[in-house]
C-alpha cells in the first residue's frame, strides 16, 4: 500500500472501511498514536458555546462569544 493510502486511510474512516481486512490489518499505527476521549459531555457543545458562529465573531447581540 503507498504512502498516500495510508495516509488516506488514518484521515477517511470510509476509506478505510472499504479495505480488505488483509489491507486494513496492513496499515502501520498512526504516528501520533490513538486518541480517545473519556469526557463525553462536550459532544454537541459547539452550538451551545459558540450560538452557532465562531469564537473569532460577534454575536449578533453584539457580544464576544464565549
Amino acid at each position: 500500500m503507498s504512502n498516500v493510502n495510508i495516509i488516506r486511510a488514518w484521515k477517511d474512516a470510509d476509506y478505510r472501511l472499504s479495505l480488505t481486512a488483509e489491507q486494513r490489518a496492513n496499515i502501520p499505527a498512526h504516528p501520533s498514536g490513538a486518541i480517545e476521549f473519556q469526557d463525553r459531555s462536550f459532544v454537541g457543545a459547539t452550538d451551545s458555546l459558540f450560538h452557532g458562529c465562531s469564537p473569532c465573531h460577534r454575536c449578533s447581540s453584539g457580544s464576544i462569544a464565549p
